[in-house]
């Protein structure tokens, strides 16, 4: 270890070595950046290469212990640093250097493999990240003189927070005329990290380091080209001056430094410190993916796929993208993943696609978007066997990273019950906190959990404020709906307001659904002028591809209007025609559009089974929730197919993953009926409509109603009341019909014929006509309401008017026997 005092008369003496420069750099820094010398760098800093392997290493590691320590510890820097021929390899750069630093028969190439293997323990390469490792190579390397290796050690030790520890070895190395000792004192000393030696100690250092290269030159070392070259850019040290920092990366790159010709490749695709030129870029940058520079591939492999200042090229682009992906390039498997998500115009390989989304999330520094795309193909069964307690995880993991659309999943995971116990008010949590963080997705989830009450009391005001939220906030769904309801209105002033949303919808998010309803309003005439013309133009624009699948979208749903002649003049050839485009392309909705088409028939196409059931399934099968219940339909109604139980759970099992509320129900119903292969079962039968009553579903709270009541358990007539009248508050005329039923009645439960006439009235004026006999029977007996014979037919005559047979067999039997003045009620 130095002395303090040791230490400055060293430093003393180099600044001495360098005084002419330091008078220069006093003289107000007038004189002119130092350029790079002129000179032959391919040739002044050619590294002597050792022979090429003689053998696949990455194939063959056997034979390692026979090897000469000189051969390993070469073969472990040709691997650490790669040459044109041999791209870098870590892990095989791990094994020589080891080999060799566990060595003791050649000193020179045992410390020298210590010193290049503690870089690979501190960038976690090959092996294990572990400075204490690295430290202790570090410490042998100084010792026996290997020229920066202190100056490693003194990056390690700032790092550490030991300032004057660092110092002390950044120093030492400058004995051995190391200018990247030098350079690293130069940022040192800007950052402050200790007080300096002088005022101007870290420009001082700089001038030292240029000067030390010069030095370096002459005996063909050449490493500190790039580092000087970074120092002019940055322009902290020195003012900036980029075409001057672009020489030194120039020269560097010609000495053969990779990473240099990866940055040199950069500045021409600026056009910055040199003239903008893809071409030279290029090259540069294949020269850099020569050495195996995950970041030049990558950047030949975006710009050729993008087409952005080379030739555009898909195949090409992703070759490249696939090798950097391959080494571990994080932004690489990103973009793998959105060529075989089907991004880039290519056929869609969700295997491939998940693979990638895989091997990204490994990555030490993968992003909370990769975490929710990955999640979301577990939640889907796209390219993975559907897992959703593997997607729940996901999710939280996603959400615990600040990413909003994992909190809105988990809000839909609590609301469906994905994975995770099925829990409103957990839903409405995180729906509320994702919409918060700006998820127009969820404000809509808002939109409809209180415009259809789901897990809450169905509040239209709410509803329509968070309707505003998502239309302030440019949510192309919410301005849609906005503009269909005011367009419902049919007013002028409505009209024109709708138009403006649609426009709105079309301009800030390039919404296709927009163009084409605006599309249908000029084919129709409706609120605007009519015009095919006009209507052509939207039609045309919905579907001009883009960079994502909307086009495909309005494809499908353009189709869609022509095969229903919705809007549009009914035309089946083309509807098929658009629908099996989007399809070819990969959208996987227009499937199930064509196979609902063939299992209904239309104006000019009978029904086709075969052709039905083959849509329908691939549809099911790529994730369309309408496929699956559809599907499902059929193996329960037999239709198109033979009647299977089994399959219709199956599929309905899917399509509640996806959302389907009365899926749910419909499971339910399975088990509480029984069906070939499916036995009945009580309990479950009420978990499926628990589950979807919770989500809002009457017809489901009427089920439990029935199902509680309909073993007479005295114990269990709350539960019956309790269903029924949340099913009558939310609007069912059965529902508040059942209800008067029990009130009148009194099965299990004090009777109460008031309350009973009470529901009956409210299921009547619903124009439950079943109710209005009911009424009319209480009115005509005096049940619950004072006795009237005109009451009681006014009630029998509503009801037969709505098609009621009893209520006509009691009109028939009045009039007979002169009950009341029937004659009043013709």
């Amino acid at each position: 270890m130095l002395k303090t005092g040791r230490q400055f008369v060293l430093l003393l003496a180099l600044f001495a070595l360098c005084l002419p420069v330091f008078a220069a750099y006093a003289q107000e820094k007038k004189d002119p950046p130092l350029l790079p010398p002129r000179m032959d760098y391919g040739t002044v800093c050619k590294v002597v290469k050792p022979p090429l392997p003689d053998r696949d290493w990455s194939q063959d590691a056997g034979g390692l212990a026979k090897l000469p320590t000189k051969q390993a510890y070469e073969l472990g820097v040709l691997y650490l640093n790669g040459t044109g021929d041999i791209a870098t390899n870590p892990d095989l750069a791990a094994k020589f250097l080891t080999l060799a630093a566990g060595r003791k028969d050649d000193k020179h190439s045992v410390n020298g493999a210590k010193y290049h293997l503690a870089k690979l323990y501190l960038w976690g390469k090959g092996v294990t990240q572990d400075p204490k490792k690295a430290h202790a190579l570090l410490e042998d390397a100084v010792n026996a003189g290997v020229r920066g290796a202190a100056t490693e050690l003194g990056n390690l030790f700032e790092e550490e927070g030991q300032p004057k520890k660092a110092e002390e070895y950044y120093i030492r190395d400058l004995k051995t005329g190391n200018p990247n000792a030098a350079l690293a004192l130069t940022h040192f000393y800007l950052e402050g990290k200790v007080v300096p030696p002088s005022e101007n100690a870290d420009e001082e250092m700089f001038l030292l380091a240029q000067n030390m290269l010069l030095k370096d030159l002459a005996k063909g070392r050449c490493d500190a080209l790039y580092q000087i070259g970074s120092i002019y850019m940055d322009g902290i040290v020195v003012a900036r001056n980029e075409v001057v920092g672009t020489q030194w990366l120039k020269a560097s790159s010609e000495a053969g430094k990779p990473w240099a010709m990866q940055m040199l490749a950069r500045q021409y695709q600026r056009g910055v410190g040199v003239p903008y030129d893809m071409e030279q870029a290029a090259a540069w940058w294949r020269k850099a993916a020569g050495f195996g520079v995950e970041e030049a591939m990558y950047e030949l492999g975006i710009n050729h796929a993008l087409g952005t200042g080379l030739k555009q090229d898909i195949d090409l682009g992703l070759k490249w993208l696939e090798k950097a992906a391959s080494r571990g390039h994080l932004p690489a498997m990103e973009q793998v993943a959105k060529f075989y998500r089907g991004e880039y115009g290519g056929k869609p390989n969700p295997q491939r696609y998940v693979y990638w989304l895989e091997q990204a999330a490994l990555h030490p520094k993968a992003g909370a978007d990769i975490t929710y795309d990955l999640a979301l193909a577990y939640a889907e069964g796209y390219g993975v066997k559907r897992d959703p307690q593997k997607a729940f995880q996901l999710f939280q993991e996603g959400a615990k990273s600040g990413s909003r659309d994992s909190i809105r999943q988990l809000g839909k995971a609590y609301r469906l019950g994905l994975g995770v116990k099925q829990n409103p008010t957990k839903a409405l949590r995180f729906y509320r906190l994702a919409a918060d963080r700006g998820s127009t997705q969820a404000m809509m989830a808002m939109v409809e959990i209180y415009r259809d009450g789901i897990g809450v009391e169905h509040d239209p005001a709410k509803a329509e404020r968070w309707l505003d939220r998502a239309v302030a906030a440019g949510s192309s769904a919410a301005l849609i709906d906005r503009s269909e309801v005011l367009a419902a209105k049919g007013t002028p002033d409505d009209f024109t307001k709708s138009m403006e949303y649609l426009d709105q919808a079309i301009e800030e998010e390039d919404d296709r659904k927009a163009m084409i309803v605006k599309g249908l309003r000029f084919e129709q005439g409706r609120g605007v002028e009519k015009s095919s013309r006009e209507a052509e133009k939207w039609f045309n624009a919905a579907l001009e591809p883009g960079r994502d699948s909307n086009h495909l979208e309005a494809m499908a749903l353009l189709g869609r209007h022509y095969l229903d002649g919705e809007g549009v003049e009914q035309d089946t050839k083309k509807g098929l025609q658009l629908l099996q485009q989007a399809r070819a392309n990969g959208y996987i909705n227009a499937a199930y559009t064509m196979g609902k088409f063939y299992l209904e028939g239309g104006k000019d196409t009978k029904p086709d089974f075969a052709k039905a059931l083959m849509l329908i399934e691939e549809g099911a099968e790529k994730g369309d929730d309408r496929a699956m219940r559809r599907l499902a339909d059929m193996y329960q109604k037999g239709e198109g197919v033979p009647a299977n139980a089994q399959n219709a759970l199956r599929w309905y099992f899917r399509a509640v993953e996806q959302g389907s509320v009365d899926s749910a129900r419909k499971i339910g119903k399975l088990y509480k009926k029984g069906g070939e292969g499916v036995p009945a079962e009580r309990e479950k039968a009420i978990y499926w409509f628990e589950k979807a009553a919770v989500l809002g579903d009457i017809d489901s709270m009427i089920e439990l109603g029935k199902v509680y009541g309909s073993d007479g358990n005295p114990e269990t007539i709350g539960r019956v009341v309790a269903y029924y009248t949340r099913a009558a508050q939310a609007g069912s005329a059965q529902a508040m019909r059942e209800l008067a039923a029990l009130h009148m009645q009194g099965n299990g439960m004090k009777r109460d014929p008031v309350r009973a006439i009470e529901w009956y009235k409210k299921a009547a004026e619903q124009g439950d006509n079943k109710a209005m006999v009911e009424l009319a029977q209480a009115y005509a007996a005096g049940l619950g309401v004072k006795e009237s014979a005109d009451e009681a037919l006014l009630w029998w005559k509503k009801a037969a008017a709505a098609g009621n047979e009893t209520a006509r067999q009691h009109l028939s039997f009045a009039e007979s026997h002169g009950y009341g003045d029937t004659k009043s009620h013709r």
